[in-house]
């Protein structure tokens, strides 16, 4: 990038265990199985949000998460900010609900109203309207590496002075049972399923700031042996100058494949998250709000990658300020 962007709050919900992350508590102890969809209810009301009534979960998971990173911040977040609503399986619930209802043995009339506030892009506009924001919302709908492409379209607009500050998030949402998940989103049996919102306000002021964006990349890297070797060279451009390193590897990504970063960049050490989020396609999302949750916080840089079916693989780095 050619100027810094700056990380100004960070906070979300999502399965945990503290204190490895701490982010709006939700307890549980360590995942041993699949999780059940976190409750709303109180959390809403403890962050003082009134959803409207046609409002999806999906929408309020979103609005939590975005109000529980708001909050952290020093100064009010600028009306004029942009949203980057990062999701890989959108709206699953009220989508499946209005299709079962219009579709035989129903052959009911859906309402207007729940079929307007079906689409994944709905719950960027709740964000904005319960933040009070007046700009751009956009909504990255894609399986894997969603994140990582709403953050490039933010660093993008932001390093070319399309806006002062971005609010990006990260979005999936549950539904159970396991097998109705996974039909979505393919796990390996040993993998629980997870949810959660988890969000970053970005800036290009350094006054305040948490810590850096060092950088974000997706690389084409499709045969096996090539690899670690094409993702290791990525990542030494972001770590040249870094003191302590770490490595957070995604739901796709595979031990054997850890373990050949970690052979090719010995100065790593490795920070495992996906037993305490579960495995959803955003958790990069909890990855990179869970470096910043615990106080003191460790200085240090940090890279989360993950893949997509596709052969793709996509890079995250950031660093944490004390």
């Amino acid at each position: 990038m050619s100027a810094p962007i700056y990380l100004h709050a960070a906070g979300g919900i999502g399965l945990q265990a503290a204190p490895v992350l701490d982010l709006q508590r939700v307890d549980v102890a360590k995942l041993e199985a699949d999780a059940q969809p976190i409750s709303l209810r109180e959390l809403s009301k403890s962050l003082r949000i009134a959803m409207p009534r046609l409002a999806s979960r999906f929408a309020e998971l979103a609005v939590i998460g975005a109000r529980s990173c708001v909050n952290r911040l020093e100064r009010p977040l600028p009306q004029a900010t942009p949203v980057y609503l990062a999701t890989g399986l959108g709206d699953v619930a009220r989508t499946d609900a209005l299709y079962y209802q219009v579709m035989p043995p129903s052959n009911e009339m859906a309402s207007p109203a729940q079929f307007a506030t079906s689409g994944n892009n709905m719950a960027a506009f709740f964000v904005a309207q319960q933040l009070g924001l007046v700009s751009r919302n956009f909504t990255i709908s894609q399986q894997d590496l969603s994140l990582e492409h709403g953050l490039t379209i933010a660093l993008d607009d932001l390093v070319a002075g399309g806006t002062t500050t971005a609010l990006v998030g990260g979005v999936d949402e549950t539904t159970l049972p396991r097998d109705f998940y996974v039909r979505r989103y393919p796990l390996c049996a040993d993998k629980y399923i997870g949810e959660g919102s988890a969000w970053l306000v970005l800036g290009t002021e350094p006054i305040g700031a948490i810590g850096e964006v060092i950088g974000v990349s997706i690389v084409s890297a499709t045969a096996d042996d090539d690899w670690a070797d094409c993702i290791a060279s990525a990542m030494r451009s972001f770590i040249e100058s870094a003191g302590v390193a770490m490595l957070m590897p995604g739901a796709r990504i595979s031990k054997i494949q850890v373990a050949a970063l970690l052979k090719r960049l010995p100065a790593l050490v490795l920070r495992e998250y996906r037993d305490f989020t579960g495995c959803l396609p955003t958790a990069a999302a909890l990855a990179v709000v869970s470096t910043f949750a615990n106080q003191p916080r460790m200085a240090a840089t940090y890279l989360h990658v993950n893949c997509d079916v596709a052969g793709r693989t996509g890079l995250i780095a950031w660093r944490v300020n004390r």
